[in-house]
């Protein structure tokens, strides 16, 4: 992630006006004490991170600020855990590192939004007034999957370039880092996390009550093998299901957004992190990376099916 040639500055926010600056960086910047504790907050990260942060980096930081911002944050999670980062050129993946183990990990981080306002299949932003009244909503379930999976199949091609241009080997670990939180309507809290759908085919939570007596008989998920587009295409639900997949060890996830930096205290990175491993990876993450996060785990059942399985965060 460095150059000879180039220093990071000291700060990531005392530069010249920056052409094409996203709305996200132009909120920050507004002197009010909210946004002040967010820009210190960042101001913290950036003096972990400069050291292996690229020009090209620096200087998209305005122009795309939550995706940097999520390679950043994902960066100074691992650095505080111990993890002794690679110095990449612009054309290798987001993120390297030797596992314990010695092995070599890649990861490319990917920062969908909720896509073009007005257009099929974007999401919604959920409408506030200060002064209406409470209302229910629902979640857009469909479209958030739709951002998720585009940026993972997106991804996925990158990999394969870099595997082309020799940047990675294809016996090395390869994660893919999603994060959710330009998607507004992403960072609500759900009983199964978004990435796990976006990976599995799960649907929605059900109830099953005896039609004789009215009594509750259960709950489970239905089955969701695809997700449909507005032009009537299906979009697969079931990469981690499949073998065609092996070539990406797991999948990260988080909805952490620059409000989540709202606090007078130290932040903690990577405590919200979710971290679904594929169980068809040819070669699987090291055990030992991040073993703080909920991981997700699928395990043939013998009867042809996967059985999923979550592990709580260690401390």
């Amino acid at each position: 992630m460095g150059s000879t040639a180039w220093q990071p500055p000291p700060s990531l926010f005392q530069r010249r006006e920056s052409a094409g600056a996203c709305d996200l960086w132009k909120a920050i910047c507004i002197d009010h004490e909210i946004q002040n504790v967010v820009r210190l907050q960042l101001e913290a990260l950036w003096r972990h991170y400069r050291p292996y942060a690229t020009e090209h980096f620096y200087h998209e930081f305005p122009r795309d600020t939550q995706a940097r911002f999520w390679e950043m944050y994902l960066a100074v999670a691992l650095l505080r855990r111990g993890v002794t980062l690679k110095r990449l050129p612009d054309d290798s993946p987001d993120i390297g590192f030797l596992a314990a183990s010695g092995t070599s990990v890649w990861i490319e981080a990917a920062a969908p939004g909720p896509g073009q306002a007005g257009l099929p299949d974007s999401v919604d932003d959920f409408p506030f007034h200060p002064d209406a009244p409470v209302e229910a909503l629902c979640v857009p379930e469909l479209p958030i999957l739709l951002r998720l999976m585009h940026a993972i199949y997106e991804k996925r091609k990158q990999r394969c370039r870099q595997l082309r241009s020799g940047v990675i080997q294809r016996h090395q670990p390869f994660v893919i880092a999603v994060n959710a939180g330009g998607i507004p309507a992403a960072r609500f809290p759900t009983s199964l996390p978004w990435i796990v759908k976006s990976l599995f085919p799960i649907g929605d939570l059900t109830a099953t009550f005896d039609c004789t007596t009215s009594a509750f008989v259960g709950a489970g998920w239905s089955t969701r093998v695809a997700v449909p587009k507005a032009n009537g295409r299906e979009i697969s639900t079931t990469l981690f299901t499949q073998p065609r997949s092996r070539g990406v060890s797991a999948v990260l996830y988080s909805a952490v957004h620059p409000g989540s930096l709202l606090r007078d205290e130290a932040l903690e990175c990577g405590l919200d992190f979710v971290l679904v491993h594929n169980p068809y990876a040819a070669f699987p993450l090291p055990d030992d990376v991040l073993p703080d996060a909920e991981h997700w785990i699928a395990r043939p059942d013998g009867d042809g099916f996967l059985t999923l399985t979550r592990r709580q965060r260690q401390h």
